[in-house]
């Protein structure tokens, strides 16, 4: 018996088993009067609860303040000429024509590679 099997059975037993009249009061009595009273105050702060929300939500909104937001100056460029000049030593990788055949293109990477290597060995010289 599968899983969905067993867990349609013990539903049907518990179905079976429970008595639907215990599970409500009868419309008139002490009971079913203090339910619904308790139904109609959780309404009532649910609704206060939402309206304080709408409230505080648009007296801290400030899209309509969006004139008076001072535009912020850009970013001040780096002082030091070091970390400048380390982006400019380094070429940036062209990108391969999308024109070239699937083996020129390896070719042009290896030529690249090569020039890179070569290029690290002469600044390792010195």
């Amino acid at each position: 018996m599968g899983l969905f099997d067993i867990f349609r059975t013990r539903v049907k037993e518990v179905a079976e088993n429970t008595d639907e009249d215990e599970l409500s009061a009868p419309e008139e009595s002490d009971e079913a009067e203090a339910a619904l009273a308790e139904r109609e105050q959780l309404e009532q702060e649910t609704a206060e609860a939402e309206k304080a929300a709408e409230t505080e939500t648009a007296s801290t909104d400030d899209w309509e303040d969006i004139e008076s937001i001072e535009p912020q100056a850009p970013p001040s460029p780096p002082e030091s000429t070091e970390e400048v000049d380390d982006w400019e030593d380094d070429p940036a990788p062209e990108p391969l024509s999308p024109t070239l055949s699937k083996k020129e293109r390896k070719k042009a990477e290896r030529e690249r590679r090569q020039q890179e290597k070569e290029r690290k060995r002469l600044m390792k010289q010195g």
